[in-house]
């Protein structure tokens, strides 16, 4: 097959990288709205990811995330997670189901008060069933380690970063850690959209995700 017979696809996935980046620079100049942080605070999260490979092969990925998160105590936020979606490899099909759950303590008062910079660490525990296996070589429970920070820009927006190392309880040799983008914004005190961007060292996959976020107390 010759060059020219993949340049559709990778228009395609340019497009898409360029889509959302677009959307990310529109948020970031929106006017200032009531808002929130995230961290602390009951949401339940619908949304879309796809999965992009950064290497020569053939892997990709689409998934409906959701996430049902909620105060743990003043300093520890539960949430409980469900993707469920389709993974290609090099032409072979297959579904893909991730559930799990994980506890996330964050440092407020850390750098004061009034800071904007709110610094979490967290762990997790999942059930990852790829019949393409594209994330990591092998399915079963799995268990995750992250820490970040959620930045506060304005009223109505914020940023984080971070990073997870997440790998399988039957062999801790097959694992991977990913970086982590995102920006929040907080339409009102309810509703809100997230956009996240994952890069997997390892396995050599970028992953965009979207979410609409729904609040309530």
């Amino acid at each position: 097959m010759s060059i020219d017979d993949h340049w559709p696809l990778g228009l395609i996935k340019g497009m898409s990288i360029r889509i959302f980046a677009l959307s990310i620079f529109s948020l970031t100049v929106a006017c200032n709205l009531p808002a929130k942080s995230k961290l602390g605070e009951y949401y339940y999260g619908f949304g879309y990811s796809f999965i992009d490979d950064s290497s020569d092969l053939d892997r990709k990925g689409n998934f409906l995330r959701l996430r049902a998160h909620g105060p743990n105590n003043e300093e520890s936020d539960l949430g409980v997670v469900l993707d469920y979606g389709t993974v290609d490899l090099n032409g072979s099909d297959g579904s893909s189901l991730n559930i799990g759950i994980d506890l996330m303590v964050h440092f407020e008062d850390l750098t004061g008060p009034n800071s904007r910079i709110h610094p979490f660490v967290g762990f997790g525990l999942s059930y990852l069933d790829e019949e393409t296996p594209i994330r990591l070589a092998e399915d079963g429970f799995t268990w995750s380690l992250f820490f970040g920070s959620e930045l506060k820009l304005n009223n109505s927006l914020s940023a984080f970063c971070g990073a997870k190392i997440f790998g399988l309880w039957s062999e801790f040799a097959t694992n991977d850690i990913t970086l982590d983008l995102g920006l929040t914004w907080w339409i009102d005190n309810e509703h809100g959209v997230i956009f996240e961007y994952a890069n997997y060292l390892d396995a050599e996959l970028n992953q965009f995700t979207i979410k609409y976020l729904y609040c309530w107390q």
